[in-house]
């Protein structure tokens, strides 16, 4: 594609994530988006919407998935998948505070980028089509940091537009 290089956004810096609930948190309300991965197991194909947590099945491989917020009053986090918007809550899933150093070892390679080189104009139309205020972070000192839940459909069609190769790029908000 002609032109592509200035279309091109990179990261600056990244720094890995500790596999906490609380570290998972912080780095989310700091840098926003998470890279992370995850030990998939048959149940989770399952899944639709809820709070997943591990109930049974095989180990089926690892996943790489987005961290996008979470919710200290489900004690999840939202995350979002990259299979499409027809799987799960439109795309995402939240998964329960509990699978970190549980069974599924949610949040074990976390990455936090950020620091952006490049085209900024781009990388900023980028993230007001995701970062709506129906969406991310809730102000307030009570819910510093924690994700609207929300409407998961309204946010699939907010979201579902943007590859999974944009993952990591969301992290200089």
């Amino acid at each position: 594609m002609p032109g592509w290089q200035s279309q091109a956004v990179k990261i600056g810096d990244w720094t890995p994530v500790e596999a906490t609930v609380d570290a998972l948190k912080q780095a989310v309300a700091s840098y926003g988006p998470l890279v992370t991965t995850f030990k998939v197991y048959e149940d989770f194909y399952s899944y639709g919407s809820g709070v997943y947590s591990y109930t049974s099945g095989n180990f089926v491989g690892w996943h790489a998935v987005q961290i996008v917020g979470y919710d200290d009053s489900s004690k999840s986090f939202l995350v979002r998948n990259s299979w499409n918007i027809f799987w799960g809550e439109a795309g995402y899933f939240q998964i329960a505070y509990g699978e970190v150093g549980g069974k599924t070892q949610f949040g074990s390679d976390s990455i936090a980028y950020h620091g952006v080189i490049g085209n900024e104009s781009l990388l900023e139309q980028i993230l007001l089509t995701i970062a709506s205020p129906t969406m991310f972070l809730v102000g307030g000192a009570e819910a510093t940091g924690q994700a609207l839940a929300g409407d998961f459909q309204s946010l699939g069609r907010d979201l579902g537009g943007i590859g999974a190769s944009m993952t990591g790029f969301f992290g200089s908000l």
